[in-house]
């Protein structure tokens, strides 16, 4: 059964209880000089300067321990340093304390500022508050928004500052990689049930796999190859500051089976229940790295109704996703074929680029059992148009020497430019 450590609302005085037996009291007249202790509790010391009062635990004090403060006491220091059993101190407003070596928990609730020393989320440490939002910066401090709780130096693991706070939405874990060492930093939260806040700006590197709720992860563009691990039954996840030298990885995905959809500034991709928002990402068109758990593509989209995606924007790409309506146009400069879904997704028009010069002919194909647009009017080589697939085929010809394939009862094509 947890013990219990109150101060009750007395206006002559305060005392500490333990249990239902363990009591001292101190009284209005042993203000200014008493010091009163209980042996495996701690030592009450009530000097001088009477807003300034310190409770210091005894190394035996363990176990679920809850220290109840009222409005009217006027304890100012908590030091659970020696502890190594764990304390709960509940009900903190005001106070500077310190953790012991246990895995301790502050519980806020006024609205008096709460100083706290000696954090270790590597131990279990937790900070439960009123407040709302918590910013854990690169050299270790953290501050709730409203800065009711303050810590000026967490502790540190392997590059990585971290805390766990409960606040208005929920619990949720901070990582913080340590800024100013040039280290490359990895963070594997796959079996995390919390939302993670991650923010590796600080670090070379980052080899990140998120957890299994809605993780925010901070990166720092052009700063080197950052890789960040999401599993398919993850949750909605948020990435900011994603380069074009940086990896997602999801295993198994293909562009078949990537949801990609974008608005205003930022992409979103989605595969089963996983979700991420890469805030900041050109929406129109762009691209960017995806490892499907064995090699890594790099994914050329574009979004904009009736956009066309420039040859030099997307030459290197393995994958291609136009826009959902498939409006998207394709300018080429060497052979597509459009039919290799493994490739091409959402894409019916091709336009041959305008200037482009093609040392050989180039054979274009449309994508099956859709209607197509094949625009080679600016080839002045020859181009090798295959319209086999069931769908409609609009075709356009160049001035080189072209052929057309068909197959039979494909669907209705027309020819513009046969020579």
């Amino acid at each position: 059964m947890a013990k219990t450590i109150s101060l009750t609302g007395i206006t002559d005085g305060s005392f500490i209880k333990v249990g239902t037996d363990d009591v001292y009291t101190l009284s209005a007249a042993d203000e200014q000089t008493s010091v009163a202790s209980a042996t495996g509790v701690g030592t009450f010391d009530w000097t001088t300067a009477t807003d300034k009062a310190t409770f210091k635990a005894d190394a035996a004090l363990a176990g679920e321990i809850q220290l109840v403060v009222p409005s009217s006491a006027t304890l100012k220091v908590v030091d659970f340093s020696k502890a190594a059993g764990g304390v709960k101190f509940e009900g903190a407003n005001g106070q500077t304390v310190t953790f012991g070596t246990g895995a301790d928990t502050l519980v806020q609730t006024g609205s008096n500022k709460v100083t706290v020393a000696g954090y270790n989320y590597y131990e279990g440490d937790f900070i439960d508050t009123a407040d709302t939002g918590v910013t854990l910066k690169s050299d270790g401090s953290l501050t709730t928004a409203n800065d009711s709780v303050k810590a000026s130096q967490v502790a540190v693991n392997d590059y990585w500052y971290a805390a766990k706070v409960k606040d208005t939405t929920g619990v949720v874990d901070y990582f913080t990689a340590v800024s100013g060492n040039n280290q490359n930093v990895t963070k594997d939260l796959s079996k995390s049930t919390v939302k993670n806040i991650v923010d590796a700006t600080g670090a070379k590197t980052a080899n990140i796999t998120l957890g299994q709720k809605d993780d925010v992860v901070s990166l720092k563009a052009g700063q080197g190859a950052d890789t960040i691990k999401i599993g398919k039954a993850s949750g909605d996840n948020t990435i900011d500051g994603f380069g074009a030298e940086d990896v997602v990885a999801i295993d198994g995905i293909k562009l078949v089976t990537l949801g990609l959809e974008a608005g205003g500034s930022t992409v979103k991709a989605s595969y089963g229940s996983t979700g991420l928002t890469f805030n900041g990402m050109a929406s129109a068109q762009g691209s960017f790295n995806l490892n499907d758990g064995s090699q890594t593509h790099k994914l050329a989209y574009a979004f904009k109704n009736s956009e066309t995606l420039k040859y030099a924007d997307y030459s290197d790409a393995d994958w291609v996703l136009g826009a959902a309506d498939k409006s998207t146009t394709l300018e080429v400069g060497a052979t597509t074929h459009l039919h290799d879904m493994r490739k091409y997704r959402n894409i019916t028009k091709i336009k041959v680029a305008e200037g482009l010069k093609l040392d050989a002919p180039i054979s274009l194909t449309g994508a099956i059992n859709k209607d197509n647009k094949i625009d080679a009017a600016n080839a002045k080589v020859g181009v090798a148009v295959w319209g086999f697939s069931s769908g409609n085929y609009a075709i356009t010809l160049g001035a080189g020497k072209d052929t057309v394939w068909f197959g039979d009862g494909d669907g209705t094509d027309a020819i513009t430019g046969f020579k």
